[in-house]
């Protein structure tokens, strides 16, 4: 099967940039996560930026929050709800990120793209989603304030610091040594 070139007109390339715009914004979180990594891991950049390259998004987030559920300084509700909020939307941007650099899509209009999403768990799932630019403008802003209170999440993080202590559960691996 040979492929061609897309022809460009004035809407593929208005749905290149909203794709665009949107990956552009995603990287921000991207960023903030990478950010609370480094402080996490107490990493200098040169380190954390070869940690970052080589681990899974869907992994960083897990480490993150997850560990900041175990190190949090003030475990209270509020903390926990701001947790749980922001991984939720972390997560569903993580999903529009997948279909916008994995997908074909096709302008379908001035300012509205559909992308063929094909997914093969089990089953063969082949599906249209479409975007318009109200929605990649709101996942901007989604992903903005994502960013945001992720850098508000590292700002407040304490990294581990390793002792030996037992009556950590963290350091029970070191008993074997003993």
């Amino acid at each position: 099967m040979a492929v061609e070139l897309i022809p460009r007109t004035s809407e593929t390339d208005k749905a290149n940039r909203l794709v665009g715009r949107f990956l552009q914004h995603f990287a921000l979180v991207e960023e903030a996560i990478d950010s609370g990594l480094t402080k996490l891991l107490g990493l200098d950049s040169g380190v954390s930026d070869i940690v970052a390259a080589n681990v899974p998004l869907a992994k960083k987030i897990d480490i993150l929050f997850s560990a900041e559920n175990l190190l949090a300084e003030m475990p209270d509700s509020e903390r926990g709800s701001l947790l749980k909020k922001t991984r939720s939307q972390v997560l569903s941007l993580n999903n529009n990120r997948i279909i916008a650099a994995h997908c074909r899509f096709d302008a379908i209009e001035e300012g509205a793209i559909v992308f063929r999403r094909v997914v093969a768990k089990g089953k063969l799932k082949i599906e249209s989603v479409e975007w318009d630019e109200g929605d990649v403008e709101r996942f901007c802003t989604d992903a903005t304030v994502a960013a945001a209170a992720i850098s508000t999440i590292v700002s407040e993080l304490i990294p581990y610091q390793p002792r030996l202590d037992f009556s950590d559960p963290r350091n029970s691996m070191y008993l074997p040594l003993l």
